[in-house]
């Protein structure tokens, strides 16, 4: 596993990856970084279409989303029918806090009035 790329050699990576296809790109980062590899999602669908990528060419790869407590059902649904049909494990990142305990400790609504305090996350 080699360190970050320097200046010159990001240009380089940038020229090559230029012409490269997804897949070529994200088994040169599975093959970079190994198991220090991670992929965030927020479900949209460009994220999707990177993690089926990512879940073909590099399916040990950790992903991760930031669970806020504010996702539709639907979504906990679609990150449900992701896992299985990419045969993949989302680590779940959240604050300490619930929305009601947030609410009980700083007010009302802290993510609009302070996010980097609502969103102080830990791995669950």
């Amino acid at each position: 596993m080699s360190a970050l790329p320097d200046l010159e050699e990001l240009h380089l990576l940038a020229e090559n990856f230029e012409r490269s296809y997804p897949h070529e790109i994200i088994a040169w980062a599975a093959h970079t970084y190994g198991h220090k590899l991670a992929m965030a999602t927020g479900f949209g669908p460009e994220g999707i279409v990177i993690m089926h990528i990512v879940s073909q060419v590099a399916p040990k790869t950790q992903i991760f989303y930031l669970d806020t407590d504010l996702f539709f059902p639907e979504t906990y649904a679609l990150r449900d029918e992701l896992q299985q049909r990419f045969g993949i494990s989302f680590a779940r990142i959240a604050t300490p806090l619930s929305l009601e305990q947030q609410t009980q400790q700083y007010g009302a609504e802290l993510w609009a009035r302070d996010p980097d305090q609502c969103c102080r996350c830990e791995r669950i």
